[in-house]
């Protein structure tokens, strides 16, 4: 049988604060810990002049969220550990 595209537009919207547990490591993390203090910290390290650059309080955490889930550029967890919210996406055919 022959497919076709389907024309039809396909939206999915998703609350990720419903999708994580209240209890959840990241989120005491999140509690606990305010990240501005990278902004002042790293400021000397960035030109005035050229346009801007990736956000460093976002690669600082992403750095931390690989660290702590063991994820480097090279190695990817092959299963996420138990209580970690399960995501599945839909997508179109």
């Amino acid at each position: 049988m022959m497919g076709r595209k389907s024309k039809q537009l396909c939206m999915v919207i998703l609350d990720m604060e419903d999708m994580i547990p209240q209890n959840h490591l990241l989120r005491k993390i999140k509690a606990a810990i305010d990240f501005d203090f990278i902004y002042d910290d790293a400021e000397s390290y960035y030109s005035k002049i050229v346009r801007p650059s990736t956000d460093p309080v976002c690669l600082m955490k992403t750095l931390l969220v690989g660290y702590l889930y063991g994820c480097t550029s090279r190695v990817i967890p092959p299963q996420l550990p138990p209580n970690e919210p399960k995501i599945k996406l839909p997508y179109p055919p």
